[in-house]
């Protein structure tokens, strides 16, 4: 293993990153600190920057990176997108765009469901008085 990159554990990570497994029974070292994890739903595993990562270890590393450059990895994506529709990558990002673009309609629709009704209710609330 190479020189562990922080001296110790980083800290949790809060998101759920869909790229990472889960960490054996029998441990699994955190090459960015150094540290032996064990199994469980905490101690999700992946590969970033060539080292192994444990997310229960680390992981606020990780979503730390994904906040501060998610816009920028997102911008660039999109730009690809425009330059070349027809490639592979694209049209997973297409189908990845399509369900996300479905879930935020279901969201924002039920969120205006629910201010409607609670104009409603603010308007009976003033006839009554």
């Amino acid at each position: 293993m190479s020189k562990p990159v922080f001296e110790k554990p980083y800290g949790p990570g809060k998101r759920q990153h869909s790229l990472y497994t889960s960490t054996p029974d029998d441990g699994a070292t955190c090459e960015f600190c150094g540290t032996t994890c064990y199994g469980g739903p905490d101690f999700r595993m992946g590969n970033l920057l060539g080292r192994q990562i444990i997310m229960g270890c680390c992981g606020n590393f990780v979503d730390e990176l994904f906040k501060d450059l998610s816009v920028v990895f997102t911008q660039e994506t999109l730009e690809d997108l425009a330059r070349n529709p027809t490639s592979g990558d694209a049209v997973f990002l297409l189908q990845l765009m399509k369900t996300a673009l479905t879930g935020a309609a279901k969201t924002l629709a039920a969120a205006k469901d629910s201010v409607g009704r609670t104009q409603e209710a603010l308007a009976t609330v003033k006839e009554e008085q």
